[in-house]
Order: structure tokens, then sequence, then C-alpha cells
């Protein structure tokens, strides 16, 4: 139940949030792009916020939740020891689970999320945190070693698990929407 102070900031939130949702599903259909997610901390919710948008199966591919660092490695193409050492929580990470993304399901862009849900003082973690990553396979690049085109911010956030989840996923939808707002419309071929 939300508090009468919050109301307000929550509708508005959710408001922001459909906008944004809204303005990816447009630009993904008006430039022909695919989009997938790569999600650990937010669990789904990326995922379960693109697909409420009529139309989404015409422009998402997919989406994999994975919380083990095994399962990061195995399943996305994770770095192993990098991910063992951070905890799976870093930039690289984040990166490396956007890109893995695209592969996976064949997309021109993935969104990725990796952090904590919650503060955990006694491991160093002072607040809830999240790396949020965008990849984007460039058709401009030559180089398919490097095709990708990685976009990464480091947020925080007070408040619940929940809530910060929540945060957490609104970002990373606004952090891919930045993202394709840059990507130029496609030539019509003729």
């Amino acid at each position: 139940m939300l508090r009468a102070g919050l109301v307000s900031e929550h509708t508005e939130r959710l408001k922001v949030n459909r906008d944004a949702i809204e303005a990816v599903a447009q630009l993904a259909m008006d430039r022909h792009l695919k989009v997938s997610a790569a999600e650990s901390l937010t669990g789904g919710r990326v995922q379960a916020r693109l697909t409420a948008v009529s139309g989404a199966s015409q422009w998402f591919q997919g989406g994999i939740t994975v919380y083990q660092v095994a399962e990061k490695v195995k399943q996305l193409g994770v770095d192993a020891q990098h991910a063992v050492a951070c905890n799976g929580v870093s930039e690289r990470v984040a990166q490396q689970l956007a890109s893995g993304a695209c592969e996976l399901f064949s997309a021109d862009l993935a969104v990725a999320t990796t952090g904590y849900a919650e503060a955990d003082p006694a491991a160093g973690i002072p607040t809830a945190c999240a790396w949020l990553a965008v990849a984007y396979r460039d058709p401009a690049r030559a180089n398919p070693d490097a095709c990708f085109q990685l976009t990464s911010i480091f947020e925080e956030t007070s408040g619940t698990r929940n809530e910060a989840q929540a945060h957490f996923a609104d970002r990373a939808i606004s952090l891919l929407h930045q993202v394709m707002a840059q990507i130029p419309p496609a030539t019509p071929t003729m």
C-alpha cells in the first residue's frame, strides 16, 4: 500500500515509465530494430515492462534472467574470472550481459541489469546499486569482434528491495530509449 505522500510520485513514475516504454516500442518499429534483455538484479521486470506494450512481439526478441555467475558465464559469455572477482556486479559484467543477450537472441540492441537490490553493509554495499548497460549491434562497424557500441551507467537508490528493483528497471528502459533515440533511421531501399 502506498502512503498518501507517495501516491503522486508513484503515479508520475508510472506515467514517465509508460511514455519511455511506448517510445522504445515506436523507435523499434520505425527503425526496424530487434530488442532483447538480460537481467539479474531486476528479476524480469524489464522484460515485463517491455512486453506490456501491444505489438511487442514485432520487435522484442526475448530475454533472460540470470542470477548465478555460472549461468551468466554459460548463457551469455560473461568472463568467469572477472565475474567471480566482482560477485557478478560491475560495468564490464553489465556490458557483457547486454552483448551476450544480443548474440543469444539475434537482436540489434539489448539492455542489461546487474547489481544489488538492497544494502548489505557487512559486505560493503551501503545502498541498493546497479550497473545498467545497452549494447547496440552497429552495422557501420566493419570489425565483427568490435561490432557492439556499449553504453552503461551506475545508479544508486534507497527504499525496499521491490522499490529498488522497480527503479532500476525503469532506469534501464530509459537508458535503452536514450540509446535508441540516437540511432539514425533506416535508409529506405529502392
